[in-house]
């Protein structure tokens, strides 16, 4: 098992060396300026391999799986940011018909199904690596991993005073 880790550890730090430039600052990795998102990302990986007691072998695949799905995913949240601004301007500039804000509305909707399918998609190709007993603990890990994250981003927006939905203390929607 020590073995294992090691080997893990080492595979963490290779992958959190090639994530993107939040791991290569000048002040080095999980220090200010980081990609949060990026530390999510490599904390995930490490406890998925801990919770599942992913084999050697095992691990040397899912990692760059789940190297792929973390940028398709990061990929299609940057076109639907990218998406919503335009909507977001669309809504405030009254030259702008309805019909138009509603087609933008329609391809974020349709760009967020797209998501979920490649995710799905992603998942199923990880989970054919897993043996049964894995595979039933992925899907409490995942699960588990979801509302941790879901309670730590909350608490961080009740820290700022940002609330927690689209009604967000006096916050336009349209912005």
């Amino acid at each position: 098992m020590k073995k294992l880790t090691l080997i893990t550890l080492m595979l963490l730090v290779a992958v959190a060396a090639f994530a993107g430039p939040g791991f290569r600052g000048k002040d080095g990795p999980w220090r200010h300026g980081e990609n949060p998102r990026e530390m999510v990302q490599s904390f995930k990986l490490f406890k998925l391999t801990e919770f599942l007691d992913l084999s050697e072998e095992q691990t040397t695949k899912i990692y760059p799986l789940m190297a792929d799905m973390n940028k398709e995913m990061d990929e299609h949240r940057e076109a639907m940011r990218e998406k919503m601004q335009e909507l977001r301007k669309a809504l405030k500039d009254d030259d702008v018909s309805d019909r138009e804000a509603a087609r933008l509305a329609m391809e974020i909707h349709d760009m967020r199904g797209e998501q979920h399918e490649a995710m799905h998609e992603m998942q199923g190709k990880l989970m054919d690596l897993l043996d049964d007993e894995q595979k039933a603990k992925f899907v409490v890990f995942e699960s588990r991993f979801e509302d941790h994250v879901r309670g730590i981003k909350e608490r961080m927006h009740d820290r700022r005073g940002d609330g927690d939905g689209p009604g967000r203390k006096g916050r336009d929607p349209r912005r």
